[in-house]
């Protein structure tokens, strides 16, 4: 079985059992018997009838060009705890990006189904988002014009995660939002956009990149609040630090084996974007500013190594490390093993 599907599978088990599990939450003592201590942290804290999920939801008024022309809606899934359940008005929200390699035929935003009705169960709202997919890995490398290559899909696929971050905090209400408590977070190619959009610097990707927003327009809209707390990173990089925003807390999670995201850094055969970055130098650019950043390294692991054994280790550490942000608690540490 690939990583790709073993993720699937696992996130499927790995709700499946949650479900079944018994917890407490905060909000001021709900009908669940919840307290601020064990919210976000404990599994079950809600049962699965007092989660709402809706499906498919747009986040895109209007449909947007694909990379071969052709356009599309983007929408999201969401799951939260009901507010006639929960006491809390306003929960942290997380919004998940699926992997993929930016390919278009894998599938898209269900892939986190089971993961998002897990964290609503523990009192977070959690969406997952499609974005755009496509790219062309057999046409010759051209690094300066070509909106078929990598940094083309990522800017693309950011573009689509601000724009969801930006209609979930415009919509706060209607989903008991805390619009000051959003993180982002993905595996691979998700996590890959997640740190993108959480710290991409417009013109940072202009001075590397400039045919990118030349031909596919800002990644953001000034008129929009995107800002988010922190970014769950499962084997994740950026394509080149100079282009990021150091100042928001993450934790990462990586093998030091991974052939598809390098761990530490790989050469992309461009001038401009020499190198893609990943966890490692990441998490030391945090560190050297003295930004909350916890990486988690797997020596010798591969490409989505953290789910060999069930991915619970990573809802855990995850969990607790978006406590310790909205607690402001966040501690730096590197963990390797």
């Amino acid at each position: 079985m690939n990583k790709f599907n073993q993720f699937l599978l696992v996130c499927f088990v790995l709700a499946s059992g949650f479900i079944l599990g018994c917890g407490s939450s905060g909000g001021g003592g709900d009908p669940a018997g919840c307290d601020d201590e064990d919210r976000y942290i404990q599994s079950g804290c809600f049962s699965l009838n007092d989660v709402v999920i809706d499906n498919d939801i747009r986040y895109t008024p209007m449909p947007r060009e694909r990379h071969d022309g052709t356009r599309e809606y983007l929408s999201f899934n969401i799951a939260y705890p009901s507010l006639e359940a929960d006491t809390l008005a306003y929960r942290p929200l997380i919004i998940l990006i699926h992997g993929g390699g930016f390919r278009e035929d894998r599938p898209r935003k269900n892939q986190f189904d089971s993961f998002i009705v897990e964290l609503a169960q523990r009192g977070f709202v959690a969406a997952s988002i499609d974005y755009r997919l496509g790219l062309d890995e057999s046409r010759e490398l051209d690094c300066e014009e070509d909106f078929y290559n990598t940094p083309s899909a990522i800017y693309r696929a950011t573009q689509d995660a601000l724009s969801a971050v930006a209609y979930l905090k415009g919509n706060a209400s209607e989903y008991g939002i805390d619009d000051e408590s959003v993180f982002i977070g993905g595996a691979s190619a998700g996590a890959i956009t997640a740190l993108h959009a959480a710290m991409a610097e417009q013109s940072e990707v202009d001075a590397v990149a400039p045919y990118l927003s030349e031909g596919l327009g800002p990644l953001r809209d000034d008129q929009d609040d995107y800002t988010v707390r922190g970014v769950v990173s499962m084997w994740g990089s950026v394509i080149g630090l100079r282009i990021i925003r150091a100042d928001v807390p993450v934790i990462a999670f990586h093998g030091t084996e991974d052939d598809e995201v390098p761990y530490d850094r790989e050469e992309t055969g461009c001038s401009n974007i020499p190198y893609q970055y990943g966890s490692l130098p990441i998490h030391n650019e945090l560190v050297e500013n003295n930004v909350c950043t916890q990486l988690y390294t797997k020596v010798g692991g591969g490409h989505g190594v953290f789910l060999e054994n069930g991915a619970e280790f990573i809802v855990e550490k995850a969990v607790a490390f978006l406590k310790s942000v909205l607690d402001d608690t966040c501690s730096t540490f590197h963990v390797s093993e």
